[in-house]
């Protein structure tokens, strides 16, 4: 029988040998006029402050009435106040000219202020999804610090895709061409993966971010003649574990550079099995190479989970082969399982199967010719380029 749980809390002695109105004195104790250059605010903030009508409304209700709700705020070790929730009442205060900022003391560790902090900005009216995405993070891994349980939250996909925490979707057997017939599937696939890793270094370079993206190469089963062959096809690729550019992470044989997990780790390929353990994070694995090792297999979103993490924490607005991961797969159970699981994962196909209709022309339009606008094609190019942020030596 389940241990029932109760809500009944035992009184602390102060309760027992203190009155009322003692205990509302010492509560008023903690609550002081704070000046607002002692004040700083929280680090890593998720929920921005604007200045909008809302804000006008809070700054004359200030003015009319002071502050009614105290700010909470936690003093740091030099003195100085860290303000866990009121930034809306600071700034209101800011724009209302006054010097102080009515507040209520709570000794609090970083992560207590963490877990305190998003909860009381939970009660806003209008929170961002990708507010509420960083501030739903904060509080976990605070919570995971302490050692406390915490609960499950079911956050929208698009909440965390637009806080720039994973790839926008998963393309699936991008260029593969899946009517050939391949005795070995690595031949093919490993290939393939090397191309789009290639592609994805030089977007990375040119954005000026020193990332180098891993393939993850995962193996059902592991059987020993499966793995040596992927080793030998990597190493005619030029890929080896005497230079460095292959890792493997299986339960009978592990082989880890010190810098596998890091953005810039020298490892290209990291062999593994159907699950590596829970806490191994590496951001930089963009490209799942999912192998069949003689039969097909359920989909299992583990692994896919592990391809999809943003390395900074943000989208880039080009090149857009950097906000998406890549899987391929010549395993059509695994490959329809992924399909209809997950919204986000496009198969792409190819549009001309024939060759004689691949070779065309495209009409280059420059401009409006209904409007003249009095510049040629290569000013309006040099315009947009400069709009855009780009050189016209690297695109032209």
């Amino acid at each position: 029988m389940a241990e029932r749980k109760s809500d009944f809390a035992l009184p602390t002695l102060d309760d027992l040998f203190s009155t009322q109105q003692e205990r509302e004195d010492a509560k008023l104790e903690k609550i002081r006029d704070i000046p607002l250059d002692l004040i700083d605010d929280f680090p890593d903030h998720p929920f921005h402050v604007k200045d909008d009508e809302d804000m006008v409304q809070l700054v004359e209700s200030i003015k009319s009435n002071g502050v009614l709700t105290p700010a909470v705020l936690r003093q740091k070790e030099d003195g100085r106040y860290e303000l866990v929730s009121g930034h809306r009442r600071k700034r209101a205060c800011e724009l209302a000219g006054l010097t102080t900022l009515r507040s209520e003391i709570k000794d609090l560790t970083r992560d207590e202020a963490i877990v305190y902090m998003v909860e009381s900005n939970f009660q806003r009216t209008t929170i961002l999804p990708s507010e509420k995405a960083f501030a739903y993070k904060m509080r976990l891994e605070a919570m995971n610090r302490q050692g406390q349980r915490s609960d499950f939250y079911e956050i929208p996909e698009d909440e965390v895709i637009n806080a720039g925490l994973i790839t926008r979707a998963i393309y699936v057997n991008e260029g593969v061409n899946e009517k050939e017939k391949f005795e070995n599937d690595y031949d093919y696939l490993l290939e393939l993966a090397d191309d789009k890793r290639k592609e994805i270094r030089a977007a990375y370079e040119f954005v000026g971010t020193d990332i180098r993206p891993l393939v993850l190469v995962q193996f059902p089963v592991g059987q020993p003649e499966t793995i040596a062959a992927v080793q030998d096809k990597l190493a005619q690729m030029g890929y080896t574990y005497d230079n460095g550019m292959v890792n493997i992470w299986m339960s009978d044989e592990k082989m880890i550079s010190d810098d596998l997990t890091k953005l810039n780790g020298t490892p290209a390929f990291l062999l593994m099995k159907q699950a590596i353990s829970t806490g191994w994070d590496c951001p930089r694995a963009k490209i799942l190479v999912k192998l069949r090792e003689g039969g097909s297999q359920d989909f299992q979103i583990q692994t896919i989970g592990r391809i999809r993490r943003m390395p900074e924490r943000k989208h880039y607005i080009f090149p857009a082969t950097l906000d998406f991961c890549y899987l391929y797969t010549l395993d059509t159970q695994y490959k329809e399982g992924l399909l209809s699981s997950l919204d986000k994962a496009y198969q792409v196909r190819r549009l001309f199967s024939k060759e004689e209709v691949r070779d065309f022309t495209l009409t280059k339009e420059m401009r409006n010719l209904d409007i003249d606008t009095g510049i040629g094609e290569r000013e309006l190019l040099h315009r947009v380029c400069v709009i855009s942020g780009f050189s016209i030596r690297t695109i032209l």
